[in-house]
């Protein structure tokens, strides 16, 4: 359970600081452009594990499984 919210922490940190520092992205020297993507990267890898490790949490909550 700590690790899904660790996880779900990580990927909504991630995809946040991407939306706030893309938009003025071609103003950023090469190498904060590079750990923009990295981070763009690692924020959309991890959002699908994320969604379905919830889905799964609230399956077996309900009793489903």
């Amino acid at each position: 359970m700590w690790g899904l919210a660790i996880v779900t922490a990580v990927a909504v940190a991630s995809a946040i600081i991407f939306g706030l520092f893309y938009d003025g992205s071609s103003s950023l020297s090469q190498g904060m452009q590079v750990a923009l993507w990295v981070d763009h990267g690692v924020a959309y890898s991890v959002i699908p594990g994320a969604v379905a490790g919830w889905a799964l949490m609230a399956l077996k909550w309900t009793g489903v499984i």
